[in-house]
Order: C-alpha cells, then sequence, then structure tokens
C-alpha cells in the first residue's frame, strides 16, 4: 500500500499553481508517510474510478435500515 502511493508521489505532475515539481512531490510523499503511519484513507482529488469503489452514506443508511429504498 506505502509503496502504491510512494510512486503516484513520484510520478505526480505539478499544476499551473505549482511552482516547484520537486517540492510538490516532496510535499506530497511526507502527507502520504503520514496518512500510512496514522492508517489514514487517502483519497485523490478526482480519482473516479476510487470513488466508486467507496461506500457512500446513502449505500450505508439503506443497508444499515434494511429500507427497500431505491435510488
Amino acid at each position: 500500500m506505502a509503496e502504491e502511493h510512494s510512486n503516484a508521489a513520484d510520478h505526480r505532475v505539478a499544476g499551473p499553481f505549482d511552482e516547484n515539481e520537486e517540492e510538490l512531490r516532496q510535499s506530497t510523499r511526507k502527507l502520504i508517510d503520514l496518512a500510512v503511519r496514522e492508517r489514514a484513507l487517502i483519497i485523490y482529488a478526482h480519482d473516479a474510478e476510487q470513488w466508486s469503489k467507496f461506500r457512500h452514506s446513502l449505500e450505508i443508511t439503506i443497508k444499515q435500515t434494511r429500507c427497500p429504498v431505491r435510488v
């Protein structure tokens, strides 16, 4: 898991507001290290594939109440 996230940091491309690509990657690595150490879930912005794998609050509520609601 940590290796997967580290690879993401190494391949991160600077955006139009990022002034220094190496500092961007170092900062990303620090955040990833912290998240791994704290066992936090890392959610990448605008990643539709990752988002589709999460359980969403409505799905959880429906499963907990066993309510036959159709969305």
